[in-house]
């Protein structure tokens, strides 16, 4: 198991420096990065951009599969900045176009069920 973890990450470094600008590198580079607890970089990852358009300015449509992917990554690195609220927008938006519920959708589903706990725990501490 160990192996098929080190081998996914090998990837998915290997793919963000072959292919910075593809958004399915970047998120899957980010989403490591957030696991490793450097979420700083993260959101470098991203150059502090936090909506498509602003990082893909020459495209004007996204496939539903991007865009859930990158809303749930900015949903998690919200929330691990402790910023509840801001990652309460982006699963909101999720929540709303039903893209949680889409096949292949981890990151949106790992992102919300994060939020949930971070929200738990909020409320636990009250």
């Amino acid at each position: 198991m160990n192996d098929q973890v080190s081998a996914s990450k090998e990837v998915i470094q290997k793919m963000f420096k072959l292919f910075p600008d593809y958004l399915f590198a970047k998120v899957s580079y980010a989403n490591m990065l957030i696991d490793a607890g450097e979420i700083v970089r993260a959101i470098e990852v991203f150059q502090h951009k936090t909506d498509l358009n602003q990082l893909y300015p020459e495209r004007k449509v996204f496939h539903f599969t991007e865009v859930a992917s990158y809303f749930g990554t900015l949903c998690r690195y919200y929330t691990a900045m402790d910023n509840i609220n801001l990652a309460d927008a982006y699963m909101h938006f999720l929540i709303k176009n039903n893209m949680s519920s889409l096949s292949g959708q981890s990151v949106a589903n790992l992102a919300m069920t994060e939020l949930c706990i971070a929200k738990i725990a909020k409320l636990d501490a009250l």
